[in-house]
């Protein structure tokens, strides 16, 4: 004769296995794709390792097989639920890598971006200084030019000093030559 399993036993199991589902579903970690297969794997584990049939429903009293469909059920939608919550896993996994992906490569952009600042504000640094030197030089170039003329000019004027003492002592000596 074959036995059948306690109906309390089973009852206190499945509202055991439902509390357990309780506690894991809210702290499921990211999926990634080996995390799948993983689960499915502890999922089909905790299947019990005897399915009841119908027909060994209809053999238990009649407030025992009510409370066993209900379970069963329970037992079904908490799979389905499972199933539904992998899924949602999955796609949000996707989401997540699509959006790492992204973030790397601002990052990445943000670096270049950084770097040719950086050079820009370089450039504009030697340029700055450049055009500082140049001017520096144009105006020593320019005072140097000053200074020549200045000296030209001085020079002029002894020149002109020379000459005009020269064309006095020569008139003078040229008078003088006159009176004599």
């Amino acid at each position: 004769m074959h036995a059948w399993p306690n109906p309390k036993k089973v009852l206190e199991k499945a509202t055991e296995e439902r509390m357990q589902l309780d506690v894991v579903l809210p702290k499921v970690p990211a999926v990634t794709v080996s995390d799948e297969t993983e689960l499915e794997k502890q999922a089909r584990r905790r299947k019990s390792p005897r399915e009841i049939a119908p027909s060994d429903l209809q053999r238990l009293p009649k407030f025992q097989n009510e409370e066993m469909e209900g379970l069963l059920a329970e037992n079904e939608q908490l799979k389905s639920n499972l199933g539904k919550c992998i899924m949602e896993l999955r796609r949000k996994n996707e989401s997540l890598l699509v959006l790492k992906e992204n973030l790397q490569r601002m990052v990445r952009l943000s670096r270049t971006q950084e770097t040719a600042f950086y050079r820009l504000n370089r450039l504009k640094d030697e340029t700055s200084v450049g055009q500082q030197i140049a001017a520096e030089t144009q105006l020593r170039q320019l005072n140097e030019i000053q200074t020549l003329t200045d000296d030209y000019a001085s020079v002029k004027q002894k020149f002109v000093k020379i000459l005009d003492q020269q064309s006095t002592t020569t008139e003078a000596c040229e008078e003088g030559m006159r009176f004599s």
